[in-house]
Protein backbone atom coordinates (compact mmCIF):
# COMPACT_ATOMS: atom_id res chain seq x y z
CA UNK A 1 0.00 0.00 0.00
CA UNK A 2 1.37 3.61 -0.99
CA UNK A 3 1.18 6.38 1.47
CA UNK A 4 -2.03 9.01 0.48
CA UNK A 5 -2.52 12.35 1.01
CA UNK A 6 -5.48 14.82 0.12
CA UNK A 7 -6.87 18.08 1.13
CA UNK A 8 -9.86 18.35 3.85
CA UNK A 9 -13.30 17.51 2.13
CA UNK A 10 -11.92 16.82 -1.27
CA UNK A 11 -10.35 13.41 -2.38
CA UNK A 12 -7.59 11.20 -2.48
CA UNK A 13 -6.03 8.78 -4.87
CA UNK A 14 -5.60 4.89 -3.51
CA UNK A 15 -2.67 2.40 -4.57
CA UNK A 16 -1.85 -1.02 -3.99
CA UNK A 17 0.94 -3.64 -5.51
CA UNK A 18 0.37 -6.88 -5.61
CA UNK A 19 3.60 -9.26 -5.93
CA UNK A 20 4.58 -12.78 -5.54
CA UNK A 21 8.27 -13.64 -5.07
CA UNK A 22 8.85 -10.39 -6.47
CA UNK A 23 7.30 -10.73 -9.44
CA UNK A 24 3.76 -8.50 -10.43
CA UNK A 25 0.33 -10.51 -10.06
CA UNK A 26 -2.29 -8.54 -12.53
CA UNK A 27 -5.76 -9.33 -12.43
CA UNK A 28 -6.65 -9.37 -8.85
CA UNK A 29 -9.42 -7.34 -6.92
CA UNK A 30 -7.97 -4.88 -4.48
CA UNK A 31 -9.82 -3.89 -1.55
CA UNK A 32 -9.06 -0.59 -0.07
CA UNK A 33 -9.95 1.11 3.24
CA UNK A 34 -9.59 4.67 4.86
CA UNK A 35 -9.46 4.38 8.22
CA UNK A 36 -10.46 1.05 8.46
CA UNK A 37 -13.94 1.64 6.24
CA UNK A 38 -14.56 0.12 2.96
CA UNK A 39 -13.96 2.56 0.33
CA UNK A 40 -13.97 0.36 -2.47
CA UNK A 41 -12.02 -2.11 -5.31
CA UNK A 42 -9.74 -2.03 -8.38
CA UNK A 43 -7.91 -4.62 -10.54
CA UNK A 44 -4.35 -5.03 -10.51
CA UNK A 45 -2.93 -4.07 -14.21
CA UNK A 46 -0.21 -6.13 -15.56
CA UNK A 47 2.34 -4.25 -12.94
CA UNK A 48 0.44 -5.45 -10.50
CA UNK A 49 -0.63 -2.10 -9.60
CA UNK A 50 -4.34 -1.31 -8.35
CA UNK A 51 -5.70 1.77 -8.74
CA UNK A 52 -8.77 4.38 -7.41
CA UNK A 53 -9.00 7.70 -7.64
CA UNK A 54 -11.23 10.63 -6.59
CA UNK A 55 -11.78 8.82 -3.28
CA UNK A 56 -13.87 11.20 -0.92
CA UNK A 57 -12.50 12.26 2.03
CA UNK A 58 -15.74 13.02 3.58
CA UNK A 59 -15.73 13.08 7.52
CA UNK A 60 -11.97 13.07 7.47
CA UNK A 61 -10.63 15.75 9.82
CA UNK A 62 -7.04 16.72 8.77
CA UNK A 63 -4.72 15.29 10.01
CA UNK A 64 -1.61 12.42 10.09
CA UNK A 65 -2.89 9.01 10.21
CA UNK A 66 -0.32 6.02 10.64
CA UNK A 67 -2.34 3.55 9.13
CA UNK A 68 -5.10 5.53 7.60
CA UNK A 69 -5.04 3.86 4.00
CA UNK A 70 -5.39 0.08 3.34
CA UNK A 71 -5.52 -2.59 0.88
CA UNK A 72 -6.36 -6.29 0.92
CA UNK A 73 -5.88 -9.14 -1.27
CA UNK A 74 -8.79 -12.04 -0.37
CA UNK A 75 -6.61 -14.57 -1.95
CA UNK A 76 -7.44 -17.42 -4.40
CA UNK A 77 -6.16 -21.08 -5.43
CA UNK A 78 -3.09 -19.72 -6.71
CA UNK A 79 -2.24 -17.16 -3.94
CA UNK A 80 -2.40 -16.33 -0.67
CA UNK A 81 -4.06 -13.84 1.35
CA UNK A 82 -2.38 -10.55 1.63
CA UNK A 83 -3.08 -7.11 3.11
CA UNK A 84 -1.08 -3.85 3.92
CA UNK A 85 -1.52 -0.79 5.55
CA UNK A 86 0.34 3.04 4.85
CA UNK A 87 -0.25 6.62 6.61
CA UNK A 88 -3.22 8.92 5.35
CA UNK A 89 -2.34 12.46 5.56
CA UNK A 90 -5.11 14.92 5.16
CA UNK A 91 -4.13 18.80 5.05
CA UNK A 92 -5.75 21.77 4.50
CA UNK A 93 -6.76 23.47 0.73
CA UNK A 94 -5.37 26.70 -0.46
CA UNK A 95 -8.07 29.62 0.55
CA UNK A 96 -9.36 31.39 -2.92
CA UNK A 97 -9.67 35.24 -1.75
CA UNK A 98 -7.67 37.55 -0.54
CA UNK A 99 -6.51 35.87 2.65
CA UNK A 100 -3.49 33.49 2.42
CA UNK A 101 -4.09 30.41 4.96
CA UNK A 102 -1.97 28.95 7.77
CA UNK A 103 -0.16 32.17 8.69
CA UNK A 104 -1.16 35.45 10.80
CA UNK A 105 -2.95 38.02 9.05
CA UNK A 106 -3.09 41.37 9.60
CA UNK A 107 -3.73 43.59 11.97
CA UNK A 108 -0.12 41.52 12.95
CA UNK A 109 2.28 41.40 10.68
CA UNK A 110 3.47 37.86 9.56
CA UNK A 111 7.47 39.07 9.49
CA UNK A 112 7.17 39.75 12.97
CA UNK A 113 7.64 43.73 13.58
CA UNK A 114 4.27 44.16 14.95
CA UNK A 115 5.20 46.34 18.15
CA UNK A 116 1.88 47.37 20.46
CA UNK A 117 1.68 49.56 23.12
CA UNK A 118 1.34 47.96 27.15
CA UNK A 119 -1.87 49.37 28.27
CA UNK A 120 -4.19 47.58 30.64
CA UNK A 121 -7.59 46.55 29.27
CA UNK A 122 -6.50 46.27 25.40
CA UNK A 123 -6.14 43.27 23.60
CA UNK A 124 -4.39 42.34 20.00
CA UNK A 125 -6.89 40.62 17.48
CA UNK A 126 -4.95 37.54 16.66
CA UNK A 127 -6.80 36.13 12.84
CA UNK A 128 -6.43 33.11 11.39
CA UNK A 129 -7.96 31.23 8.40
CA UNK A 130 -7.55 27.71 7.03
CA UNK A 131 -10.11 26.55 3.82
CA UNK A 132 -11.03 22.98 2.56
CA UNK A 133 -10.37 21.56 -0.75
CA UNK A 134 -12.59 23.85 -2.46
CA UNK A 135 -10.35 27.24 -0.93
CA UNK A 136 -13.38 27.91 1.47
CA UNK A 137 -12.38 28.74 4.61
CA UNK A 138 -12.93 26.26 7.62
CA UNK A 139 -15.71 26.61 10.38
CA UNK A 140 -16.15 23.66 11.51
CA UNK A 141 -13.74 23.89 15.27
CA UNK A 142 -13.07 20.10 14.95
CA UNK A 143 -11.65 20.50 11.89
CA UNK A 144 -9.40 23.69 12.79
CA UNK A 145 -8.32 23.02 16.44
CA UNK A 146 -5.71 20.39 17.36
CA UNK A 147 -8.39 20.00 20.79
CA UNK A 148 -11.18 20.48 19.28
CA UNK A 149 -13.50 23.79 19.99
CA UNK A 150 -12.02 26.44 20.53
CA UNK A 151 -8.48 26.69 20.33
CA UNK A 152 -5.51 28.83 22.26
CA UNK A 153 -2.78 30.69 22.07
CA UNK A 154 0.85 29.17 23.86
CA UNK A 155 3.49 31.13 24.90
CA UNK A 156 6.51 29.61 22.87
CA UNK A 157 9.52 32.03 24.04
CA UNK A 158 9.81 35.53 25.50
CA UNK A 159 12.44 37.88 24.96
CA UNK A 160 13.76 41.31 26.25
CA UNK A 161 13.71 43.92 23.24
CA UNK A 162 11.62 44.83 20.88
CA UNK A 163 12.13 45.34 17.18
CA UNK A 164 10.66 48.99 16.57
CA UNK A 165 8.77 51.71 18.15
CA UNK A 166 5.01 51.40 18.50
CA UNK A 167 3.85 50.54 15.56
CA UNK A 168 0.45 48.85 16.04
CA UNK A 169 -2.67 49.87 17.43
CA UNK A 170 -4.83 47.38 19.92
CA UNK A 171 -8.57 47.43 18.20
CA UNK A 172 -10.89 46.09 20.94
CA UNK A 173 -10.96 46.03 24.88
CA UNK A 174 -13.03 42.37 25.16
CA UNK A 175 -10.56 39.58 26.07
CA UNK A 176 -11.41 36.48 24.68
CA UNK A 177 -10.82 32.94 26.42
CA UNK A 178 -11.21 31.04 23.12
CA UNK A 179 -10.94 31.58 19.47
CA UNK A 180 -14.32 32.72 17.86
CA UNK A 181 -15.52 32.87 13.88
CA UNK A 182 -15.82 36.29 12.91
CA UNK A 183 -16.61 36.50 8.82
CA UNK A 184 -14.08 34.46 6.95
CA UNK A 185 -11.67 34.02 9.69
CA UNK A 186 -10.58 32.73 13.27
CA UNK A 187 -10.19 35.25 16.38
CA UNK A 188 -8.87 35.73 19.48
CA UNK A 189 -8.08 39.13 21.13
CA UNK A 190 -5.38 38.59 23.24
CA UNK A 191 -4.91 41.24 26.52
CA UNK A 192 -2.17 42.84 26.34
CA UNK A 193 -2.38 43.53 30.30
CA UNK A 194 -0.23 39.89 30.59
CA UNK A 195 2.37 41.09 28.75
CA UNK A 196 5.37 42.58 29.90
CA UNK A 197 6.62 46.04 28.40
CA UNK A 198 9.67 45.56 26.55
CA UNK A 199 9.36 42.38 25.46
CA UNK A 200 8.98 40.81 22.54
CA UNK A 201 6.96 37.13 22.25
CA UNK A 202 6.25 34.49 20.12
CA UNK A 203 2.99 32.66 20.31
CA UNK A 204 1.70 29.16 18.55
CA UNK A 205 -1.78 28.14 17.89
CA UNK A 206 -2.33 24.24 17.70
CA UNK A 207 -4.04 23.25 14.20
CA UNK A 208 -5.59 19.98 14.27
CA UNK A 209 -2.66 19.55 10.81
CA UNK A 210 0.21 21.60 11.67
CA UNK A 211 0.86 25.07 13.64
CA UNK A 212 0.95 28.76 13.23
CA UNK A 213 3.41 30.59 14.92
CA UNK A 214 3.71 34.76 15.23
CA UNK A 215 5.66 37.42 17.24
CA UNK A 216 4.68 40.31 18.62
CA UNK A 217 6.58 42.93 20.94
CA UNK A 218 4.83 45.37 23.53
CA UNK A 219 6.71 48.65 24.47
Amino acid sequence: MAPASGSYGGTVNLFATLTSSGSAVSGKTINFTLNGNPVGSATTNSNGVATMTGVSLSGILPGTYPSGVGASFAGDSSYSASSGTASLTVTYGTCIGSDPGGVILPPINADGSSVYKAQGGRTIPVKFTVCDANGNPISDPNAVFLNGCCGSITTLTRMRGTVDNVNETATTDIPDVAFHQVGNHWQFNLVTTNLDAGYTYTFQINLKFGTIQFTVAVK
